[in-house]
């Protein structure tokens, strides 16, 4: 949504609509009974459906998977291309109202959501790696960059087999972007709220029809977000993001085991919690065809009666046509609107995510160490840090390292300790929650609760190699805590 800064004044336009359905490039507009055509911004790809006259079954068998469906609609002559789609399948039906061919299907990037990325980058700009997962995983794709904006944020990504849409979403989530594939399948990449149609609105008395659904839904509300990433060994990353509102505390989990660095997963969690605190209204709007509108576009929406007056975000665009109603436009407005399969799959998918996250404890932050450097390390005493691991240095058969002070700005009540290594069964681990004041042992993988207060953690590790246990090496290691 954006807070608007100047006046609006409707010049109410034509709705002499001419439309035209090719399907296989032969024109069935005077057999289409009903149709719709959805394109959606970030979300997903969008889809087709037609309802086809078919008496004596004349359609039956004519059309199939792989074919192609368009939807033209203008002004003027019906040239005007609003939707390109691929058909997925075709099925016959029969009742009192007649004989019918039914045709469903995608958008014509359909395979943006079909395509799995293997892909790793490391500090790089976020729209530098839309463009080489373009090149890479989609080259059949227009190699053009025009309508992919620059975001200045760089990302560090890992992906093994990951759906195409998914990792977009992610680079969206990270940089407060939105993104889509025309009609040419050209990618559009741009920042949130950046794109405003100054040649459309939704306005009462005119081209409006109806709405439903308005209203800011306080289920999506949260004060609370814990996002989970893992470094290379699978180690958790963990990082809690707090609104600071009294009152109760309403959490979501996120997980997203591309996220390996901190900074990532915090960014992951505050991104998140932007979102489920400053949640906008949500709605569905109806109105004579739109023409020109995009997916993402911010258009003025105006009705009197429900003290409506503002430019919002168009999330959701379906065109429908057909013989029971002219050319109409369903706008879906900021968010998503989530009905039973909706919430379904999203209750699978949370779960699932919990049951995957190793974090039985619920504790809420990680203090991690890669061993990629010294840079978290404070005392060194006949240990190596080398290729990504911590050791013994050479002939030594004893040695530690202290970590740096880490200020958590909270006294730490909950500790958990997780490493990644080898011969470590002679080696101790103990922390201290003071500054180093006071050291304590912990066990791996077992919760911990520190006797003194505090909120500056240390961990100090000592590596003893012994005929049972030569070698001691250390790859990942985290604090997890709360």
């Amino acid at each position: 949504m954006i807070i608007p800064t100047e006046f609006f004044i409707w010049v109410p336009k034509s709705k002499n609509y001419h439309c035209k359905i090719y399907i296989n490039d032969v024109d069935e507009t005077s057999n289409v009974v009903e149709s719709s055509f959805t394109k959606v911004a970030t979300i997903g790809i969008g889809d087709l459906k037609i309802k086809l006259l078919n008496p004596r079954g004349i359609k039956s068998n004519v059309y199939s998977a792989g074919q192609t469906a368009k939807f033209y609609g203008d002004l003027t002559n019906g040239t005007t291309l609003q939707f390109w789609g691929r058909i997925d399948y075709t099925k016959d039906s029969l009742s009192q109202d007649g004989q019918f061919l039914e045709i469903e299907g995608r958008h014509r990037s359909y395979i943006a959501s079909e395509t799995l990325v293997c892909m790793t980058k490391t500090n790089t700009e976020v729209s530098q790696v839309l463009k080489d997962m373009i090149t890479a995983f989609l080259p059949s794709f227009p190699q053009t960059w025009t309508y992919i904006n620059s975001t200045g944020i760089n990302i560090t990504v890992n992906w093994n087999y990951k759906p195409f849409w998914e990792c977009i979403k992610i680079l969206c989530a990270y940089t407060g972007f939105d993104c889509y594939i025309d009609d040419n399948l050209l990618f559009h990449f741009f920042a949130e709220n950046s794109v405003m149609n100054s040649d459309e609105a939704i306005v009462e008395g005119d081209n409006f029809i109806k709405i439903s659904d308005w209203g800011t839904d306080d289920y999506y509300t949260k004060t609370q977000v814990t996002a989970m990433g893992q470094d290379d060994q699978g180690i958790p990353i963990l990082y809690t993001a707090t609104s600071g509102a009294s009152g109760d505390t309403r959490e979501i989990f996120i997980k997203d085991t591309s996220a390996n660095t901190m900074a990532q997963v915090q960014a992951l969690a505050e991104a998140k919690l932007s979102d489920v605190i400053n949640v906008p209204p949500q709605a569905k709007t109806t109105s004579f065809g739109l023409n020109p509108v995009n997916q993402g576009d911010n258009i003025w929406i105006s009705v009197p009666r429900q003290k409506i007056h503002g430019i919002y975000k168009l999330l959701q665009i379906t065109h429908k046509f057909g013989q029971k109603t002219s050319w109409q436009t369903e706008c879906i407005i900021e968010r998503e609107i989530k009905g039973t399969e909706q919430v379904l799959a999203e209750r699978s998918r949370k779960e699932i995510e919990i049951q995957e996250a190793p974090n039985p404890n619920k504790l809420n932050y990680s203090h991690n160490f890669t061993f990629d450097d010294s840079t978290n390390i404070e005392t060194n005493v006949d240990c190596s840090i080398t290729g990504g691991r911590l050791q013994l240095a050479t002939g030594q058969t004893t040695g530690y390292v202290i970590s740096v002070n880490k200020d958590t700005t909270n006294n730490i009540t909950k500790i958990e300790l997780r490493y990644s290594g080898w011969n470590l069964g002679d080696s101790t681990f103990e922390v201290s929650v003071n500054g180093g004041l006071n050291y304590q042992t912990v066990t791996a993988n077992t919760l911990f609760t520190p006797s003194y207060s505090g909120h500056y953690l240390k961990i100090k590790v000592t590596l003893n190699s012994t005929a049972s246990n030569s070698s001691p090496n250390i790859d990942s290691m985290a604090i997890l805590y709360s």
